[in-house]
């Protein structure tokens, strides 16, 4: 029995998110089972190994009483649990703009007045946009960082610009290693602790920097969005390294359009006959050891013989 704040589950075509929200009410009764085993077998009975690296404190340490876990549940659903993705920037806010408004729904049923809920983040559901190209504004982007980190940020935007077309299909976390080290130089392996910690403090020093940008005193409307379509794709490279215990979708499916199909044909080769098979690989990818993945599909790819290597290899795992 793991720790709640420790769950994830990734819609990575969230649409408007009815997963997301079915999962809403999942995760507030497993928080709550959480709470009452914790009362009764004492804290550090619930496998809090993934919570001690997030330095979080056992539930019954983190609140002074249930009165105060129970109110705080729906922001932990927003902010630790549920995450999701979509290319269609509309879809994304229309899914974020769901969650929050269950949350106070919650918080109604429970008599909560809107004075004494806790404040929401932004939450995790993130739009697969295109990297903002005004070639003006990413030089003055630039100028306010060091030769490497501005280096990195071109890069990073160059790495994502396919990004709209192919959502969490765009396979960052695997280019993201060689990135950081043609950059800041090699340290070997793929992605090793030396790596992931010269990106963790690089992405630092891009969100501050992009914060100052929009905040200048000459910043316009266009550098302020600028920032914000920046700071989106790094939360989208944030997402995408994440892994999950729960992949749930009801993905497109069908031929590749024109414009993707060599590039996913080369990435995906055991699943290029169908998006949907591409998904379910990629679904596939981002889960923990032991995670579950669900999708509504179509029947075709689980009877033709042309998704025999799909079958073996991928959903099965016996090529």
């Amino acid at each position: 029995l793991r720790d709640p704040r420790t769950l994830k589950l990734l819609d990575p075509a969230c649409g408007s998110m009815h997963f997301g929200l079915y999962a809403f009410d999942l995760f507030s009764e497993i928080y709550r089972e959480a709470w009452a085993w914790e009362q009764q077998r004492g804290p550090g009975s619930l496998d809090g190994s993934l919570a001690a690296e997030q330095e979080l404190p056992p539930l019954c340490q983190s609140y002074p009483d249930e009165t105060a876990f129970l109110r705080d549940i729906p922001r932990l659903i927003i902010e630790r649990n549920i995450y999701g993705v979509d290319i269609d920037p509309r879809a994304a806010q229309i899914a974020a703009l769901a969650l929050w408004l269950r949350a106070q729904r919650a918080w109604h049923e429970e008599g909560i007045k809107a004075t004494d809920r806790p404040a929401i983040g932004r939450g995790n559901v993130v739009a697969a946009i295109a990297p903002p190209h005004e070639p003006e504004l990413r030089e003055q982007m630039k100028a306010m960082l060091d030769g490497k980190d501005a280096a990195l940020f071109e890069k990073t935007l160059q790495l994502l610009k396919n990004l709209p077309q192919l959502g969490v299909l765009l396979r960052v976390e695997q280019e993201l290693p060689a990135l950081i080290r043609q950059v800041y130089g090699e340290t070997g392996g793929l992605f090793k602790e030396s790596d992931a910690e010269k990106w963790q403090k690089a992405e630092l020093r891009l969100r501050e920097a992009l914060v100052e940008y929009a905040q200048a005193a000459k910043s316009t409307y266009q550098s302020r969005l600028f920032a914000q379509d920046a700071m989106e794709l790094l939360r989208m490279i944030d997402l995408i390294r994440e892994k999950f215990d729960v992949v749930v979708m009801n993905p497109p499916f069908g031929a590749l359009s024109a414009g993707v199909k060599d590039s996913l044909g080369k990435a995906y080769p055991r699943s290029k006959n169908d998006l949907l098979a591409i998904f379910v690989e990629r679904g596939l990818e981002t889960l923990h050891m032991g995670g579950r993945l669900g999708a509504i599909t179509s029947r075709t790819c689980f009877f033709l013989s042309s998704y025999q290597k799909w079958r073996e290899e991928v959903v099965l795992d016996i090529g």
